[in-house]
């Protein structure tokens, strides 16, 4: 599959997806980017970076949510040592260590699949970037209502990777984050990847956080959507929910697509049927310039909301704010975190970002 790179990019969120659309659509328009037990889990190895990080991006958040989330990066623990799946770079398919060991000897599948090493790297940022970049959608997230993540149910559609949804739960919050990813599915399998998530050193105290990832096509498959559940507080998408990539405005690649499985109507009930009377919807996307007409269309480069804020308001939604441009906060923050310069992003990078609300009944 050659490298797992960061960028604006997100995993195409189909329901109709095979692996090896998968496998191109990981790379798709990337832009290149730069329990506690007796003893406590060794930190990452990216700890300093995150700090780092957090410390740069902590004049520019406003909230005290955003900022209880950056604080939280540096506390990300490490991954084991000598960690690996096995993985189709051809096809992208991904399984665990022991379900390939108990592959049968003459299985062609044997063959195929490599081992993939599975670093701190890998585990956390390789994939699409810092997780440090969720800061300004948990921003806007309390800026519109929610005041804590303590004891607030998350999820997460399209989570892409578990650095963010780890870093909230250690803050006592209830996460939640559904994918279509088969290699995030063997990565995040082993024991204490998910389950109860003890709260970092310089949390408030409190009881733990949980973490809970799902794989399937939410909400199309009743298992996944039932597996899923509701009651949540914040419902978040970051780089997936683009009309780009939904409603394309000129013919597009299959691949680059996403099918969501289900009208535009039955998918914003299902988010209202998700949240709790009161809850948001927080869809933060960061995208490229849009190729020139002579120039294939490029799906991820438009980061309007999928949907109308007239289709918001039918489903029952409130609509705090509708395609806002945020592109020199946008900018801003990739500055901070060190991909990329003013220069070089501006008119090549934008933010966009639609904040709607479950009403209170």
């Amino acid at each position: 599959m050659g490298d797992l790179t960061t960028g604006v990019s997100r995993p195409m969120f189909m329901t109709h997806l095979t692996p090896l659309a998968l496998s191109t659509a990981l790379l798709a328009g990337s832009l290149a980017l730069a329990q506690e037990a007796d003893t406590a889990p060794s930190p990452s190895t990216l700890a300093e970076t995150f700090g780092e990080q957090a410390t740069a991006l902590d004049d520019l958040v406003r909230t005290n949510v955003a900022e209880s989330f950056l604080g939280a990066l540096g506390h990300l623990p490490g991954v084991e040592e000598g960690r690996a799946v096995r993985y189709d770079r051809e096809t992208g398919e991904a399984m665990t260590v022991t379900a390939f060991d108990a592959l049968e000897p003459e299985d062609p599948d044997r063959e195929r699949f490599g081992v993939l090493p599975v670093d701190d790297t890998l585990y956390y940022t390789r994939l699409f970037g810092t997780p440090a970049l969720y800061a300004r959608a948990l921003d806007l997230a309390s800026a519109h209502g929610v005041t804590t993540l303590d004891d607030t149910r998350v999820l997460d559609f399209g989570f892409g990777q578990v650095g963010h949804l780890r870093a909230m739960a250690s803050l006592g919050a209830h996460c939640t984050g559904v994918e279509v990813n088969p290699l995030l599915e063997a990565m995040y399998s082993e024991p204490g990847d998910t389950g109860l998530i003890e709260r970092h050193s310089e949390a408030p105290e409190g009881p733990p956080g949980t973490l809970r990832l799902f794989y399937g096509s939410w909400p199309s498959d009743d298992a996944t959507r039932a597996h899923v559940g509701g009651r949540y507080d914040l419902i978040i998408s970051k780089n997936v929910l683009k009309r780009g990539y939904i409603h394309p405005e000129r013919e597009a690649d299959p691949a680059q697509l996403i099918d969501l499985g289900v009208t535009d109507e039955a998918f914003i009930g299902a988010l209202k049927e998700a949240l709790v009377p009161g809850g948001l919807v927080v869809i933060y996307n960061f995208s490229p310039k849009q190729a020139s007409p002579d120039e294939p269309y490029i799906p991820w480069a438009d980061g309007r909301c999928p949907f109308d804020a007239e289709q918001w308001e039918a489903g029952g939604f409130e609509v705090l704010a509708h395609d806002e441009q945020d592109t020199e906060r946008a900018i801003a923050h990739f500055v901070a975190v060190g991909a990329g310069t003013q220069e070089g992003l501006e008119g090549n990078l934008f933010g966009m970002y639609t904040v709607v609300r479950r009403p209170v009944e």
